[in-house]
């Protein structure tokens, strides 16, 4: 007994199902990405904020081994966002403002030592800008 085969229209509906949930699928490893960037170089403006204060949290070996990994997680991090707007058709504008927001969250660091805690808020708000304007990039390319 022969298989029915499926008519043209179904084939191509079953392919954009598949398509639409691969990219949700990449949209959330690029949110997973984004996320632990920001909490990894956040990590690393804390270190940066004790070692101008001369105030580790356990010493300065293990603060500066633990801030030196989360710097190279970030990179590899930012690296996979990089790779993710070549990969897509999406502009680069979010990739940016996370740069710009890195950026800008050092400098406040470097010039306050009390504000940390503002350089993480700065990180954070660009992690939600990015968030968002990757989102209506993602919804305009489907």
């Amino acid at each position: 007994m022969a298989t029915k085969r499926p008519k043209r229209h179904e084939v191509r509906s079953h392919q954009h199902q598949v398509n639409v949930a691969l990219g949700e699928q990449e949209q959330n490893k690029y949110m997973i990405s984004l996320v632990s960037s920001t909490m990894g170089y956040y990590i690393v403006l804390l270190f940066i904020k004790a070692y101008f204060s001369k105030r580790y949290f356990v010493n300065f070996y293990i603060d500066s081994a633990v801030a030196l990994v989360c710097l190279i997680f970030s990179i590899m991090q930012l690296r996979y966002q990089y790779k993710f707007y070549e990969s897509t058709s999406i502009s680069k504008r979010p990739f940016m403002i996370t740069i710009g927001g890195i950026i800008a969250a050092s400098i406040i660091t470097m010039l306050s030592l009390k504000s940390a805690d503002i350089a993480g808020l700065v990180l954070v708000i660009c992690l939600f800008v990015s968030k968002g304007m990757a989102n209506k990039e993602w919804k305009k390319n489907s």
